[in-house]
């Protein structure tokens, strides 16, 4: 299990080191479930999360 704790802003051209690490795990299908604290903080909107 591990932990990935984003707190940059996702329309601020900052280095998303965690994000960046998550979607790389999840292309790799090393994740089975992710829960967030917000669905906003995961995508812009839920269609393009749940498109993604």
């Amino acid at each position: 299990m591990d932990t990935y704790i984003d707190i940059a802003s996702g329309k601020a051209k900052s280095n998303r080191k965690a994000f960046n690490r998550l979607i790389k795990d999840c292309e790799e299908k090393n994740i089975e479930i992710i829960i967030t604290k917000n669905i906003s903080r995961f995508g812009r909107d839920t269609v393009e999360v749940l498109e993604g």
